[in-house]
């Protein structure tokens, strides 16, 4: 998994999701919010026992500025990642994975390396339209 994104794009949407997320889940995988990398787009899903939230910013919207160089999913650790995000001293970050579960955040002079947790312990979520 590796993208840019705008970082105030990026914190609009993990603050959205985030509003579903609680930090004393008893479910460990539900403190965390899920992205998902596509190659047209980048979903963030926030989750609790009673609600979802599911956000999806795309490639081709010019005020996100996302970039993807590399699919695939991540689930971290939500309130650690905002508050990352709100502190970094740029206008894009650039989030990858290196070494399997750990992300690379990086904005201009700042670098930060956190675990990640295992995206198969998040619970599947249909978002689906009822028909």
């Amino acid at each position: 998994m590796n993208f840019t994104i705008s970082k105030s794009a990026f914190y609009n949407s993990l603050s959205l999701v985030s509003k579903a997320i609680s930090s004393t889940s008893p479910l460990p995988a539900l403190t965390g919010v899920k992205i998902d990398i596509f190659e047209d787009r980048l979903v963030l899903t926030g989750a609790s026992s009673e609600f979802s939230i599911r956000h999806d910013l795309f490639v081709d919207h010019e005020i996100n500025h996302l970039k993807i160089y590399e699919t695939g999913q991540i689930l971290m650790d939500a309130r650690n990642l905002s508050e990352i995000v709100r502190k970094l001293d740029s206008n894009t970050l650039s989030m990858e994975t290196v070494d399997g579960l750990m992300v690379r955040i990086t904005g201009n002079l700042a670098i930060f390396t956190l675990n990640s947790m295992v995206v198969d312990g998040y619970p599947r979520i249909d978002f689906s339209k009822p028909e």
